[in-house]
């Protein structure tokens, strides 16, 4: 168990340094012109997580407990389902853990505030590559993005 963990860990921690090398060499959303590279250092977030530096002002992308997410709407197209444990969701960030939307880290926020982060904070999807090729486990897909009173919520089915 204990090298499966560490295993995990050092995984996690390359993931994060390619992402922030592909940042670097691009930008956020690829438009970065002035060719900014950050240091490729990680910093650890209060859950366990890591974050690394996001050009042009090189400053540390926000550890998921620190953004303040966007749950504004005035239709249900303007929700979507968010695993607030990978931050923005970059790339292909938890595309490989089993989906479980009645878990308290899937939350529903407005997906064009989400868009819009993306375009700062993640690599373009040419920079971020091919998908994994793991296989997507559903265990509980019984939960819908609606807007309630201008808040995005989870709501069960």
């Amino acid at each position: 168990m204990q090298a499966l963990i560490s295993r995990k860990k050092i995984i996690t921690i390359v993931s994060v340094l390619l992402t922030s090398f592909f940042v670097s060499c691009g930008g956020g959303n690829g438009n970065n012109n002035d060719n900014t590279a950050c240091t490729l250092d990680v910093k650890i977030c209060s859950d366990g997580s890591y974050v690394g530096r996001v050009p042009p002002d090189c400053r540390f992308a926000p550890c998921p407990d620190e953004i303040n997410f966007d749950v504004s709407c005035n239709t249900d197209g303007d929700c979507v389902l968010l695993n607030k444990r990978y931050g923005f969701g970059c790339c292909w960030s938890g595309a490989c853990d089993p989906i479980d939307y009645s878990l308290s880290n899937w939350i529903s926020v407005n997906h064009n505030w989400l868009d819009a982060q993306r375009s700062v904070y993640c690599p373009s999807p040419e920079q971020c590559g091919p998908a994994p090729g793991c296989p997507t486990r559903i265990i509980n897909d019984r939960f819908i993005p609606l807007c309630l009173d201008q808040r995005c919520i989870k709501s069960p089915l």
